[in-house]
């Protein structure tokens, strides 16, 4: 079953800090990989502090705003969307690491326009990210074991590689790869959680070789991930191979969402 993503409109727009996880106005109908001009989607929080923007804040991580549905399952970029939907209908095991992530840390920008409101009383906060990708982290382990355990699982892998345990983050999502009662989409979301963890620390080889099992899940998706491909290539010093990959993608695709930053790249290399 697909996932249908749902635009952010205002990267200023406050997360909701409090009340029951119920899925409202999450859709599943979504069956197929979307047209890459309707994917330049924001990723929720579960990115994360100091990783939110791979592409700007963190040069270690290769995936952020990747143009595949299922990676907005990654080390949990999408699991809420994911879960709300199709999962906690049946399990509210999750709801206590929802709770974690979506209470945000102390000093949060996302805040100030909440503080603003009269008579709003603001929960507990967490007092900083360490601390909250540990009670995520702490929550998640717990349902590892539950009806929705893969998913589980998934945001545990998502808190680890936050919380630079990126060689447990691997294995973890190495093991739900494996699954074999595993929806496609979360087998794809495992193997890029693999990347991610493993281009977190820098581990580019074997970021590649995990990469390389996510693309062989169709010519589609092979398609969506070659500016990953790139990516990963000039960080691991193949500069003349990301040169020709990142020609081959903005000659074959003149809209393609990454143009401009493939264009700044090319400039430097």
């Amino acid at each position: 079953m697909g996932i249908k993503i749902k635009k952010k409109t205002s990267s200023d727009e406050p997360e909701v800090l409090e009340g029951e996880i119920d899925g409202e106005g999450f859709d599943n109908d979504v069956d197929a990989l979307p047209e890459e001009d309707e994917v330049a989607v924001v990723l929720p929080a579960f990115t994360g502090g100091k990783k939110r923007s791979v592409l700007e804040d963190n040069p270690k991580v290769i995936f952020a705003g990747v143009a595949v549905v299922a990676l907005l399952v990654v080390a949990g970029f999408g699991v809420v969307e994911f879960l709300e939907s199709q999962r906690l209908e049946a399990s509210k095991s999750l709801n206590p690491a929802f709770q974690a992530y979506l209470l945000e840390v102390e000093g949060s920008p996302s805040l100030e326009p909440l503080k603003q409101r009269e008579n709003l009383k603001l929960p507990t906060l967490h007092a900083d990210e360490e601390t909250k990708w540990k009670a995520v982290y702490d929550a998640s382990s717990a349902a590892t074991s539950t009806d929705v355990k893969d998913a589980a699982k998934l945001m545990k892998a998502a808190s680890a590689v936050h919380l630079d345990k990126h060689e447990e983050a691997a294995t973890i999502y190495a093991d739900v790869a494996k699954s074999p009662e595993l929806e496609p989409s979360l087998k794809l979301a495992a193997e890029l959680g693999q990347v991610n963890a493993h281009a977190s620390a820098e581990e580019w080889d074997k970021a590649l070789e995990a990469l390389a099992r996510a693309e062989a899940g169709g010519e589609d998706i092979a398609k969506l991930l070659r500016y990953q491909r790139a990516r990963l290539l000039e960080a691991s010093g193949k500069v003349k191979e990301a040169k020709e990959l990142y020609h081959e993608i903005i000659e074959s695709e003149p809209t393609n969402i990454y143009k401009a930053d493939i264009e700044r790249r090319l400039a430097i290399l």
